[in-house]
């Protein structure tokens, strides 16, 4: 490949790392396309399982008196 080609292809690979860059900086520091900060909720954490292994064994049957 020749030094034209070769220069052709640096370029797009920095613009198209450039982008991506961008994109990394903004989903970070959580702003829209205009620069502005985006309040997004917050997530709740999930609730507690029940009926859980531990919750299985400690409720089970008594074991056979001898």
């Amino acid at each position: 490949m020749g030094l034209v080609k070769m220069t052709a292809l640096v370029g797009f690979t920095l613009a198209a790392y450039n982008l991506d860059r961008i994109r990394s900086f903004k989903a970070k520091h959580r702003l829209d396309d205009a620069g502005q900060v985006v309040e997004r909720p917050r997530q709740q954490r999930a609730r507690r399982r029940s009926g859980t292994w531990t919750d299985v064994v400690e409720s089970g049957p008594a074991p056979p008196s001898t």
